[in-house]
Formats: C-alpha cells, sequence, structure tokens
C-alpha cells in the first residue's frame, strides 16, 4: 500500500497543484498591487472630476449664499445631484482651499448647518 503525500502551503491548506506555495504568494501581491494602482487612478481621475466642477459649484455656491444656499430643485436641476452630496463638494472645496478665508467662513456656516447635514431630508 503506497501512500501519497499531499502538498500542503505553510497555512496547512492543500497546495494547488502545479503550483509551489511561493508561486501563489506572489500571485496574491501582483493582484494586490494592481488593485492598488486601479484603486489610485480611480481616485486620481475622481479628483480631477471634481477640480473640473469645482469651480462652478463655487461660484454657484457663493451666489445662493445670501440666501441660506440655492433649493433642492435648483440642485438637482443644475446639477443632478441631491443636496446631501452638493453640501459634501462644497466643503471639499472649501477644506482643499478653493476660496480665501472669507468665502470659507461663510460657506462654511451655511454648509454645516442643520439644513445640510440632515439625512432625513433626502
Amino acid at each position: 500500500m503506497s501512500t501519497t503525500r499531499i502538498n500542503r502551503d505553510r497555512f496547512g491548506r492543500r497546495a494547488t497543484e502545479g503550483k509551489k506555495s511561493s508561486d501563489i504568494e506572489s500571485d496574491i501581491r501582483d493582484y494586490r498591487a494592481l488593485r492598488a494602482e486601479r484603486r489610485r487612478a480611480r481616485l486620481d481621475h475622481e479628483l480631477r472630476q471634481t477640480h473640473g466642477d469645482s469651480d462652478e459649484l463655487l461660484r454657484h455656491a457663493l451666489s445662493w449664499a445670501p440666501y441660506g444656499g440655492p433649493t433642492e430643485e435648483e440642485i438637482f436641476t443644475r446639477f443632478g445631484i441631491s443636496t446631501l452630496r452638493y453640501a459634501s463638494k462644497i466643503r471639499q472645496i472649501v477644506h482643499c482651499g478653493g476660496c480665501d478665508e472669507i468665502q470659507s467662513a461663510g460657506l462654511l456656516r451655511i454648509y454645516l448647518s442643520a439644513r445640510w447635514l440632515d439625512t432625513n431630508q433626502q
């Protein structure tokens, strides 16, 4: 009677036939690196998209600031996004230094108010 030895990786799992444990670990590292690169590329794209829209969003927010911000309908009609997303983008622009200190203070006062943070409104 002959016994067949089953190859196991360092975690005690059955190793894939034809591949050594080190080969599999190398594949996993490569896959993780590829995922990280794709994530960075997606975030860079989103950041560029945000900067492209930021001037228009900032002008819009500043023009509506004396009135406490635009209406939900105005935001959706103009930008196609919810009021929560709009306020989030304005706060992001302000925190990234997209406007001067006086404008920043005014916009944060408006867009950090309860109206713009209320998730039940949506």
